[in-house]
């Protein structure tokens, strides 16, 4: 099954993403990775009382005591009152003077129903990996946390980076003296916690009904399962199988209590003892610690899973190490990297800051550095330059062609050591001097669609290069004829590891002198600075192909049954055709809707066929209704639309900015959408779990869709209605057929309604 990510790059990718590496590992192969898919630890009430009160420790209470400090948290409050309001801000407060971010914390807090027994849910709106000094490489750090460490905004600004919910069901007292009346749960205690959850203490682990247990969640463990060990002291990321029944086993107990280890707790004795019931709890299990260890009163019971009446604890106890040792106590260690060149007769200069919420300790900033490995590795101790928290120091040439390799230590003054980059030497940073013989790397999106009302065509490109770029070059033609070639504006450049660029340029083809029915072609291409002048293409061969299109008149309904030809759809990956089984026409999209694996987790695919007629909605019955075969790789068992493990996709969308941007009108559904479905997918699979299972007449089921009824869309809104695919790297099958589709026709037969009369005059 897929590994699942949103991935965006800094640097040259790679796609392995275990955080066990048997080989050393240049940076300049690592991505940056991103998983935003919605994720909550969910936390209880116990139905009993314990008349406890923890107080925040006086030593934290003073500044000097503090582990750091302090942060600014933003809130935006919904279905607050003013007291709720009064007490999660006297949460924040002491959240905000145990730990420091030079980045905005933001809270998204609802007061709201959640069922019996939830007192709050809450956990990271997105998860990061591979980040500016990040200290574990292929692993996620959950965005607060990884902002904090990078130093900068990692997710889109002014979102939140934790999201939470409060049962407004419950009983709560507001006050923050920790004096809890009987039959009241602790605002405050709670908050903290829900709190504690948003900054990291958040696991990645998951186990599934049959009993196999997993850790790459969104495709890599999160920090916190880094730490994660069994009494036996066995590494639980390192030791077990990630997709095993073993370690499922291991998750519930099976092979004893489960243990946090790290800088902070580096022995068995200290060890925290993390929460492991023998029966899983999907969103409490192992992110929490043990509840019999902690109990009500503990200092260090905050972050067990379940909460007492009269239960007060305003101190994080343990767990704040815990989370400074993941990553809220860090070193922001910043440099340009060395760029390849094709001289190597200069030495090389390295200068470079080092900012910790420790201070750094005398010459305790190291360049390490190797023409071989790290085995031979020369340590220079660099010296401060003069300026705040600078140092310097010089790899000398060789006048040889080298390749050389390395990484910067730094120790604090609490005794950490951290690395650029993170886990040194298992990760090198690592630069050529050498001709250079390596093209530069063009990655681009292409364009297949322009419609004649909105004529500008998006030209967005990344290229990835060890020394230097000329411009970036688009060349085009119309319906076959003269090229004509035009640069793509640069937008961004990024030297932090190797050289990345982006291009961008909205592309004005309406002075072409197009119409309806034009192609238009194109390509990319590119030449490094070297003296070899290497080059990269896209496509590889030929041109890319625009087709320039027209929006049909708007209207009030739409009705086809695909039996004729129609001219009405336009995109790519689907056709209207008959297919074997099937006893007349239909749209289908590519049978199969992939048909090789992707070479990466960001080597996705969509496809998608857009109804050319805008359709101005009813107040009265915007209905959407169509015969449908869908035969998609299904996702991990109770995973529902947007989580991760979600993998492929059908779904229907619609636009009100006639295609620009494009919204669902239901969320996306695979094959476990009808039991049909399912169990013709899984009737013939190989060995790589696509499926080759075909589709027929005999599994049409007819969908009903409101077209307004999730909000984003509402009545008058004229809208594009568009079907897509959506399909992951790895397994795949035969596809979507859509039939008798019907777009606010009313077809209910109208009541007569008559009163007999019962006498003659």
């Amino acid at each position: 099954m897929k590994k699942s990510l949103l991935l965006f790059s800094l640097l040259l990718a790679v796609y392995s993403v275990s955080p066990v590496q048997t080989l050393a590992q240049s940076m300049r192969d690592i991505k940056v990775q991103a998983s935003k898919a919605p994720y909550t630890i969910i936390d209880y009430a116990n139905d009993k009382a314990s008349p406890t009160h923890v107080p925040l420790r006086e030593a934290l209470q003073n500044a000097a005591g503090r582990v750091a400090g302090t942060a600014v948290f933003e809130v935006e409050y919904i279905n607050f009152t003013q007291a709720q309001r009064n007490a999660f801000q006297y949460a924040v407060d002491i959240w905000a003077s145990l730990v420091e971010s030079a980045v905005p914390i933001r809270i998204k807090v609802e007061m709201k129903g959640l069922g019996q027994g939830v007192l709050g849910q809450a956990g990271p709106t997105a998860r990061y990996a591979n980040f500016p000094n990040a200290q574990m490489i292929n692993t996620f750090y959950v965005v607060a946390m990884a902002e904090k460490m990078a130093g900068m905004e990692l997710n889109n600004p002014g979102d939140p980076e934790i999201s939470m919910e409060l049962n407004n069901e419950f009983s709560w007292y507001f006050g923050t003296d920790g004096q809890v009346p009987a039959g009241k749960f602790d605002f405050v205690s709670v908050v903290l916690h829900e709190i504690g959850h948003g900054l990291g203490f958040t696991d990645g682990m998951g186990r599934t009904s049959d009993g196999t247990g997993y850790y790459t969640v969104w495709g890599a463990p999160l920090v916190y399962d880094r730490h994660i060990e069994t009494a036996n002291q066995d590494n639980v990321v390192d030791t077990y199988q990630d997709g095993t029944a073993e370690l499922g086993e291991v998750l519930v107990g099976g092979k004893g209590d489960l243990f946090f280890r790290s800088f902070t707790f580096p022995d068995s004795a200290s060890r925290p003892h993390l929460y492991a019931p023998a029966t899983w709890s999907g969103g409490s299990s192992i992110a929490h610690l043990d509840e019999a260890t902690y109990p009500p009163g503990n200092p260090n019971s905050l972050m067990s899973p379940r909460f007492d009446y009269q239960e007060s604890i305003h101190d994080p106890g343990l767990a704040l190490n815990m989370l400074a040792d993941m990553g809220w106590v860090a070193m922001d260690i910043d440099f340009p990297r060395i760029l390849d060149s094709e001289d190597s007769t200069s030495d090389r200069t390295l200068v470079l800051t080092a900012v910790g919420d420790s201070a750094v300790i005398n010459n305790g900033v190291v360049l390490h550095y190797t023409y071989s490995d790290f085995s031979n590795e020369v340590t220079v101790t660099l010296s401060p330059t003069g300026n705040a928290n600078e140092y310097t120091g010089v790899i000398p040439a060789t006048g040889q062609e080298e390749r050389v390799k390395y990484y910067i230590s730094v120790e604090s003054q609490g005794g950490q050591v951290f690395t650029s980059p993170g886990e040194a030497p298992q990760f090198f940073w690592d630069f050529v001097m050498a001709k250079d013989t390596i093209a530069p790397e063009i990655s681009h999106d292409s364009v297949s669609l322009v419609f004649m009302h909105d004529p500008v065509v998006p030209i967005a490109a990344r290229v990835v290069e060890n020394t230097g770029l000329n411009d970036l070059q688009l060349t085009y033609r119309v319906n076959g004829g003269a090229t004509t070639t035009i640069a793509v504006p640069q937008i961004a450049l990024d030297t932090s590891g190797i050289i990345v660029a982006d291009y961008y340029l909205d592309w004005d083809v309406s002075g072409l002198g197009v119409s309806k029915g034009d192609v238009i072609e194109y390509k990319l291409s590119i030449t490094d600075k070297s003296s070899a002048a290497n080059s990269d293409t896209l496509p590889k061969s030929g041109y890319y192909a625009i087709a320039v299109d027209a929006l049909n008149p708007v209207a009030d309904y739409y009705k086809n049954d695909f039996n004729t030809t129609t001219d009405d759809f336009i995109g790519q990956g689907f056709g209207i055709s008959t297919e074997s089984g099937f006893a007349d026409g239909a749209i289908h999209s590519n049978h199969p809707y992939r048909t090789t694996d992707g070479t990466s987790p960001d080597d996705t695919l969509t496809l998608y066929y857009i109804l050319k007629t805008p359709i101005v909605l009813s107040d009265k019955d915007a209905s959407l209704v169509f015969d449908e075969v869908v035969l998609i790789e299904p996702g991990v068992d109770g995973s529902v639309f947007g989580d991760d493990r979600f993998w492929d996709y059908a779904i229907v969308e619609a636009s009100k900015d006639k295609g620009k941007t494009w919204l669902p009108v239901a969320d996306g559904y695979d094959s476990r959408e009808q039991q049909v479905w399912l169990d013709r997918w899984e009737s013939d699979m190989d060995a790589d779990g696509n499926s080759l299972a075909t589709g027929d007449n005999s599994l049409f089921v007819s969908k009903e869709i409101n077209l307004t009824a999730n909000g984003n869309f509402a009545p008058n809104d004229t809208v594009l209605v568009r079907f897509r695919i959506y399909a992951d790297q790895l397994a795949h099958g035969w596809g979507w057929a859509i039939d008798n589709l019907r777009i606010q026709v009313d077809e209910k037969p109208p009541v007569i309604r008559h009163i007999t009369p019962d006498y003659l005059l």
